[in-house]
């Protein structure tokens, strides 16, 4: 067998279904494009027009996704739609979640509020507009909690195990609080970031006139850079966003390992361990984020290459994301399932080949064990076969968080 073929084979076994459809993905992106395409001609560039851009690339995600996938009906939804639940003790239950929700509400309110991290730069604006949603998230949470808990086939959720717990009442479990708040606080951690990033990214790519775009190939390089990156937190966004059963987009888990937090914390505010100046710094003396141009300064053709990889790099990286953080990718599946399936999905255009990589890919994903290099999938080498080796292997590790 030769090498493309047993890599084609291999791919086929062991990469994750996305259970984002084409289609799905396909007209979030449309509308999302189309919006820009408006705003840029009617110089809509303020803050809140991004949260607009957002909700343009939501909804045509989500009619498609409940019209044309019938995600609703998806038995993974845990929702019976044929068999509703009835009766005094369904309202008990659901008054029992809502003190759990609000109880957790708070509770990260609280954390937004000491951490004042949170109350500087561009994290004013995230902190905006999660005040101003409070009170109506309140309301709906009244109408969707009682709604929800009539077709849930098990309503007692990590919700009702924390409400449980405040209120006193017996039947709670530790673990199913555990698991409930660590998907809180994911997502309590990343929406917040996501918000705070919104206008910026998106201002750059609306706001910049065509002529400073199309100035060299640096310019439009770095315009088409920020581009991917606003498809990259538009579908993120809305997937923190949206994590609701009926479009089977509900919090499944989140990682309980301390490996699997290190990893992802370092790289997002206040922590930024490869910010400028900090330990993980690596562009350090490369002139900054035009070093490319510094060192290619002769060549308009060699910077239009060079720029044009970069860019393909990173509209491949927009590609996975798209696919598998989309408003309705299967949300907080474990980490290491997420992690595997982006390093299985982007390593076959990446091509990266690094042992690095792989050992910080090991510490992230909580593998302990050492691939047997003897393996017949290890014969094309390269992070590609490992991430199809890790991918295949089952979780094992005591949580510890």
């Amino acid at each position: 067998m030769s090498l493309l073929s047993e890599r084609s084979a291999c791919a086929g076994q062991c990469r994750p279904t996305s259970s984002v459809s084409h289609g799905a993905s396909a007209v979030g992106l449309a509308g999302l494009v189309l919006w820009l395409g408006l705003a840029r001609h009617q110089g809509w560039s303020a803050p809140v027009y991004s949260l607009a851009a957002a909700m343009a690339c939501a909804v045509p995600t989500i009619l498609w996704s409940v019209v044309m996938d019938k995600v609703h009906q998806r038995p993974s939804t845990g929702l019976s739609w044929h068999s509703p639940n009835s009766g005094q003790g369904l309202w008990a239950i659901s008054a029992v979640k809502l003190i759990g929700f609000w109880a957790i509400w708070a509770a990260i309110a609280l954390v937004y509020c000491v951490f004042r991290w949170y109350w500087r730069g561009p994290y004013i604006f995230a902190m905006d507009v999660l005040a101003q949603a409070v009170p109506g998230l309140l309301l709906l949470s009244i109408a969707y909690v009682s709604w929800i808990d009539r077709y849930l086939v098990a309503p007692k959720d990590g919700a009702w195990h924390f409400g449980a717990y405040i209120c006193g009442v017996p039947g709670w479990s530790g673990a199913a609080i555990a698991d409930f708040a660590r998907a809180w606080a994911v997502k309590a951690f990343f929406l917040a970031f996501m918000l705070s990033i919104l206008p910026g990214s998106y201002a750059m790519v609306v706001a910049r006139p065509w002529d400073e775009i199309l100035a060299s190939p640096f310019a439009l390089a770095t315009w088409f850079i920020a581009l991917m990156f606003v498809f990259d937190i538009m579908f993120g966004t809305m997937g923190y966003v949206l994590t609701l059963r009926p479009l089977d987009a509900h919090i499944r888990s989140a990682e309980p390992r301390l490996a699997g937090w290190v990893a992802a914390l370092i790289c997002y505010p206040p922590f930024v361990l490869m910010g400028e100046g900090r330990v993980f710094d690596a562009r350090f003396a490369t002139f900054g984020e035009e070093n490319w141009v510094h060192w290619l300064p002769n060549s308009l053709i060699v910077q239009a290459i060079w720029g044009g990889d970069v860019g393909a790099v990173d509209g491949n990286l927009c590609l996975v994301d798209c696919r598998l953080r989309a408003p309705l990718f299967q949300p907080y599946a474990p980490r290491h399932h997420y992690a595997r399936a982006l390093c299985v999905q982007q390593a076959p255009s990446l091509c990266v080949q690094s042992d690095i990589l792989v050992a910080v890919g090991r510490a992230f994903l909580g593998d302990e064990r050492q691939a047997d290099r003897h393996d017949p999938q290890l014969r094309c080498h390269g992070l590609y076969q490992r991430s199809l080796l890790l991918a295949r292997q089952d979780r094992r590790e005591a949580p510890i968080l």
